[in-house]
């Protein structure tokens, strides 16, 4: 049976929005199906900060005191009992982890089981249990009137289609304390946008925008037309460079390429990577990528704005990608000019 609204898509009389949203369910699944996910769920402006998030973030043992943690206030215990209740209104869900941030809730969720009326149905449930405990939980000369809702409205959904995912969705669930605070620390690493200009080429980076000025800085690409002997002394030129903390710059779209940067990271290198989209108002890098951030070591190119369409990499763009790389790394020094670019005004 197909999933509500997969046929929306050849209908000749909708018109695509100008705005896509974050929270839209995706055409080509079934929400009443077994599959597993990662759901965020923003706090309403109205209600108090969810929780407080302390710890030391270069603490990596979870058994010191130190680890980054969530510590939940009235509206964040409200959260955690309402999850408690939850499952048991719901069997088919299972929660394999959750964190509630200051401003937000993430959890990964397995359906287990058919859902008879699907996953947003079941969310919707949880948020209205999470505001009726909460505002049980208040002093009742507060509680006159109708509760004002814990959570905005609706909710963000990433479907893991297979282990390796639901893995990575897992990991970031239990790692956003730690990148919580390392954004606090670091606040113009990873939330400061740039304009590059190059000739006439305009493109927006994100990260440590002073390795653009690198003195030792090379373009990594592979090719299926070299040789063994011609890919192993452009191996040795890469490394060479990443031997010496030197930048390497790609797209870093082929396995042989990605090869190169794991060794560039692993020993110390720093790296630019063109990106195939553009960066949102709230981006911030991910897994390794953050890290490297976090210690001056990335810079993120992209040649258009932001899509929260996901499209294919064709072959045509993934050279252009690599046309970009290229361009960079042979400019003559100071050629690029950049400028930090005002945050949207909301």
């Amino acid at each position: 049976m197909k999933a509500k609204g997969a046929d929306s898509r050849s209908n000749p009389y909708l018109t695509a929005p100008k705005h896509p949203s974050m929270q839209r369910r995706a055409f080509h699944h079934d929400y009443r199906r077994p599959a597993r996910y990662l759901i965020t769920i923003a706090k309403s402006p109205t209600i108090p900060t969810l929780a407080l998030i302390e710890g030391d973030p270069r603490c990596t043992d979870p058994a010191e005191a130190a680890i980054p943690h969530s510590i939940p206030l009235p509206p964040g215990s409200a959260i955690n009992e309402a999850l408690r209740q939850w499952q048991g209104k719901f069997p088919q869900i299972t929660v394999d982890s959750h964190i509630i941030m200051p401003d937000h809730l993430h959890m990964c969720v397995r359906v287990t089981a058919n859902l008879p009326h699907g996953l947003s149905l079941a969310i919707a449930g949880f948020k209205g249990l999470c505001t009726r405990i909460y505002h049980n939980t208040l002093p009742s000369q507060q509680r006159s009137g109708i509760p004002h809702p814990l959570f905005s409205k609706g909710f963000n959904d990433s479907i893991a289609y297979n282990d390796d995912q639901y893995r990575r969705q897992l990991k970031y669930v239990a790692d956003n304390p730690r990148r919580l605070l390392l954004k606090r620390l670091h606040p113009k690493l990873f939330f400061r946008k740039w304009e590059i200009i190059l000739g006439n080429l305009r493109l927006t980076a994100s990260g440590n925008i002073f390795l653009l000025h690198s003195p030792s800085l090379i373009n990594v690409r592979f090719s299926r037309r070299y040789t063994p002997q011609q890919w192993h002394e452009l191996k040795e030129q890469y490394l060479a460079v990443v031997y010496d903390r030197g930048t390497l710059i790609s797209p870093f779209i082929h396995p042989e390429e990605k090869a190169i940067r794991d060794e560039a990271i692993s020993q110390g290198a720093n790296i630019i990577r063109i990106c195939d989209n553009g960066f949102s108002d709230r981006f911030s890098p991910q897994g390794l990528e953050f890290d490297l951030a976090g210690s001056s070591r990335l810079l993120l190119i992209a040649p258009s704005p932001y899509d929260t369409r996901r499209h294919d990499l064709t072959y045509r763009h993934a050279q252009a990608l690599n046309a970009i790389a290229l361009r960079i790394a042979q400019m003559p020094c100071g050629e690029a000019r950049f400028r930090p670019v005002a945050p949207r005004m909301k």
